[in-house]
């Protein structure tokens, strides 16, 4: 069992192993759930289809085998014969809901099971399940060719069937009803099936006699495509005083507690002698003084399910203040004012707010002073998103929701600040001292890509390094410990080996974040301008000034790093207004600042330009401006909206070496220029770029294409979306007669926007768009 002791506010994580202890050859197949105080501890399968768990009063110490009694109640059931349901539809004073269906009525078979006039009433000759050709909807408490007394009984019928209802239940009782002898043998049988008003099920068996492994026990849907068989024939699965039963329930209740792992996924397979760790990360910021109870509950197919108990208890009470959830959809670009309603406290320190929303619901929170340019809050806040955005397949970050969850729910505020001045503000002292935590940026020390200080390379960025602490200390430490202690392994090999030399200032706690820091710094190459001449990272910390001396030197650290964010920023960078020059994200010896651009994908353009654009080895996207731009992409498959003015895409061979598909012949009406030398240009993607420049010579789009203008569209033209009805989607085919913008938008029948497929400018051509029908929120 794992028990956790904390007051109000704070957080904590331990781990549980798991482990196969068989032989090299066997595999164990395991998943780690979350169950409330009301969920079975030791659940024996599930979830299936309508997501039922079921467990056994053999397996589960809440549930004991309960046998209700009826004797004196009980309605006796008509049936007409033995393989029917009774004449008597038994009416329920309450909605039984049963795979997203509800009813108010039961209908009860001779054979032993229960249903809704279901499909295959009177199929008397029992199979595995889930199955179409088997009854459906049913509840199965013992499926097998059963002969109690009915209107067209022969002489070896026996046994009846009874029911009572009340405001919680309905019980159905086969008392002694006997099977049909056959070669399998004969049995009387004492059961009962109970549905009950919340959505359980289960059945209790009191004397079970003779033939008890022919029966088919389970439930199934109405289709007969989902359902638990939980017996098979020739495998006795009830017996004398024994129940089981079903019941829904979710891993979502406990909000208190979240599970994580090293590799990022609660189920896998172990061979024989390996083990996986899965940790328990517990949240109490929103949590009231008391006892808590929950279970981690280890599901196998190879062996019997286990329950790790978990209790929780709250000491005190978390009187830190904390933020409202605040509205930012109404802001362009989601930064507004503080309200009024919010603490004094924080309306004190700052006047700004933006945030971003975890998975889980919760705000990352930013307060924001009044030195800060809207660049630079975007700016920090796209850095945070990269490092929160998922990295699949990767070590660490292929499910980073559980890092953005643990920041979210610590309500730790990202504090971006004036200068260092506010390091003695009072104000700002009285929020920390109310219990108040997060991490500060200072705004002298945040350069966006495209102003002079990154151009020129001539001052240190801190965004990096204070954010990644800010991810470290409030979202990895606590949602990721495997990582943490892969984290801190490494650095005391670094230490040991004299390639990381913590200042002699900080203190031993914080070696680890520093420690972290400095790689990635070095990783993404913001150090790497040798700030000291050193050939160090920071003041003589780290010895590594690029990333392949990193890979080289500390393999270990490089791999932590490689796996939490990849190769790339997943940010867009976005260039100022003001800039007009060229802005390389590709490595160039003279230019300090792409050091750290060349891990750049994404860039999009503001103002009037003019700008050149020169890309790297990995897929680039380029967004224009009103300016005449100039776009390199390199490597990769890259694509290039050049926007309004006279834009032209580069490339490197001969037009020759290039095959070029018009709009109405691609995917995306883009122009397609394909390069057919390998590991050169790739394809691109270009909308909105009126010249190629292939080695040198340029070229407009309509000379390379050789289309004369009879060939084009004279006139706009919207046609018949095909096929409608969709299947699955549909295409939208417009012709456009000269470049201009465009926008195609559908809308509901009440004039409601539903979706826009396009709004941009299109070239002269036929363009065709694919809609899947979904809406602009993806439903």
């Amino acid at each position: 069992s794992l028990s956790f002791n904390l007051d109000a506010g704070e957080n904590d994580v331990q781990m549980v192993t798991i482990s196969n202890v068989g032989e090299q050859e066997t595999v164990l197949n395991y998943e780690a759930i979350v169950s409330n105080q009301e969920s079975y501890l030791n659940p024996q399968g599930g979830p299936d289809g309508g997501n039922y768990y079921w467990t056994t009063s053999e397996d589960e110490p809440s549930l004991d085998y309960e046998w209700i009694d009826i004797e004196n109640t009980a309605i006796q059931l008509n049936l007409p014969g033995n393989d029917e349901f009774s004449s008597d539809q038994i009416s329920l004073p309450f909605d039984f809901n049963y795979f997203g269906a509800s009813y108010n009525y039961l209908d009860v078979n001779a054979n032993g099971w229960v249903g809704w006039n279901s499909a295959n009433e009177t199929v008397w000759e029992n199979g595995s399940i889930p199955s179409a050709s088997m009854p459906r909807p049913a509840i199965f408490g013992f499926f097998d060719d059963l002969n109690p007394e009915n209107n067209n009984s022969n002489s070896s019928a026996s046994g009846d069937i009874y029911y009572h209802v009340n405001d919680d239940r309905v019980v159905i009782w086969f008392d002694d009803v006997v099977r049909w002898e056959g070669e399998a043998g004969s049995g009387t049988y004492d059961f009962q099936i109970v549905l009950y008003s919340d959505g359980r099920f289960k059945c209790s068996y009191r004397e079970m006699t003779g033939t008890t492994d022919q029966a088919t026990i389970g439930w199934q849907n109405d289709t007969g495509t989902e359902g638990t068989q939980l017996s098979i024939v020739g495998e006795s699965f009830v017996s004398n005083n024994f129940t089981w039963e079903a019941k829904i329930y979710t891993i979502a209740s406990i909000t208190w507690l979240t599970l994580t792992s090293d590799d990022g996924s609660l189920n896998g397979s172990l061979s024989g002698n390996e083990s996986a760790n899965i940790y328990a990360q517990v949240l109490t910021s929103d949590l009231e003084q008391g006892d808590y109870t929950a279970a981690i509950n280890i599901i196998s197919p190879n062996t019997d399910p286990l329950a790790v108990p978990v209790t929780l208890t709250v000491t005190g009470e978390d009187f830190t203040p904390t933020l409202p959830f605040i509205d930012i959809s109404e802001s362009e670009n989601g930064i507004v004012e503080l309200p009024d309603n919010v603490d004094p406290l924080f309306s004190a320190v700052a006047d700004r707010y933006t945030h971003i929303v975890a998975p889980s619901g919760d705000p990352i929170q930013f307060l924001i002073q009044d030195d800060y340019t809207d660049t630079q809050i975007l700016h920090a806040r796209r850095v945070l998103e990269s490092y929160l955005t998922d990295i699949p397949d990767s070590e660490w970050g292929s499910n980073k929701a559980w890092v953005s969850n643990a920041i979210a729910a610590s309500n730790a505020i990202l504090f971006l600040l004036d200068d260092e001045n506010e390091y003695e503000n009072p104000d700002l002292w009285d929020l920390i001292d109310a219990g108040v935590s997060g991490q500060d940026l200072l705004a002298t020390e945040v350069f966006p890509e495209g102003s002079a200080s990154y151009m020129n390379s001539s001052e240190r960025e801190a965004t990096y390094e204070v954010i990644l602490h800010f991810v470290h200390g409030f979202g990895i430490q606590l949602a990721l410990p495997g990582m943490q202690i892969a984290i801190e392994s490494a650095m005391d090999v670094a230490i040991e080996n004299d390639y990381y030399n913590p200042l002699f200032d900080l203190p031993a706690e914080d070696y680890d974040e520093e420690y972290l820091a400095m790689g990635m710094e070095c990783y993404f190459g913001i150090w790497s301008h040798d700030p000291s001449g050193d050939g160090y990272c920071g003041d003589h910390e780290y010895a590594f000034i690029t990333r392949e001396e990193m890979a080289d030197g500390d393999s270990a650290l490089f791999a932590i790093i490689k796996g939490f964010v990849g190769d790339t920023w997943e940010y867009t960078a976005f260039l100022p207004e003001s800039f007009n020059t060229e802005f390389y994200i590709h490595y160039q010896d003279n230019l300090d600042y792409t050091h750290r651009s060349q891990y750049l994908k994404d860039i999009v353009l503001a103002g009037e330009g003019p700008v050149s654009l020169f890309g790297n080895q990995y897929l680039n996207s380029f967004l224009g401006n009103n300016g005449d731009n100039i776009f390199q992409g390199f490597l990769g498959d890259d694509i290039i909206w050049g926007k309004d003015g006279l834009d032209r895409a580069v490339f490197e061979g001969n037009r020759e070496e290039y095959v070029i598909i018009p709009p109405y012949a691609t995917d995306d009406s883009s122009y397609q220029v394909i390069d057919i030398s390998p590991d050169r240009d790739g394809t691109d993607h270009l909308f909105s770029v009126e010249e190629i420049e292939f080695n040198g010579v340029v070229y407009t789009l309509s000379e390379l294409l050789e289309v004369s203008q009879s060939e084009l569209p004279e006139e706009f033209a919207l046609y018949t979306p095909y096929p409608n009805p969709f299947n699955p989607t549909t295409q939208i085919r417009v012709d456009v007669a000269e470049s201009g913008w465009v926008q195609l938008a559908v809308y509901d029948i009440n004039g409601r926007l539903v979706r826009t497929l396009i709004d941009a400018t299109l070239d002269p051509g036929h363009h065709e768009i694919e809609w899947d029908a979904s809406d602009r929120n993806g439903h």
